[in-house]
């Protein structure tokens, strides 16, 4: 059995260290977000340690103007493996470093 826990563990890092794999998750969290968030969101790299961790660097969402609204060069998260078993995603933990968070105010004239 524990063979087979190592052996799963090898091959999912295996997989998700692989620069395509890499560059196809970090597209499909981009069109996620973008998605759930109705602003575009570009994240250029992700990586994922088994089994509850994953990170996601240059991170820009865009507001709906078009405009950096958020930079961060690096976002870590730490989510609920049971939860996610069961087809629910519960983040535990973010983490931004280095953020800009671009805030703009209407002015009256």
């Amino acid at each position: 059995m524990l063979c087979v826990v190592v052996g799963l563990y090898l091959i999912t890092t295996t997989i998700f260290s692989l620069p395509q794999t890499r560059y196809l998750i970090a597209g499909r969290v981009s069109t996620e977000l973008t998605n759930l968030l109705g602003a575009t969101t570009i994240v250029k790299d992700f990586d994922f340690r088994p089994f509850n961790c994953a990170t996601l660097r240059d991170i820009v969402i865009y507001d709906r103007k078009k405009l950096p609204l958020l930079k961060a060069e690096q976002l870590n998260i730490k989510i609920s493996l049971i939860n996610l078993l069961r087809n629910n995603l519960l983040i535990n933990y973010i983490k931004l470093n280095n953020p800009i968070v671009n805030i703009y105010k209407k002015i009256e004239t």
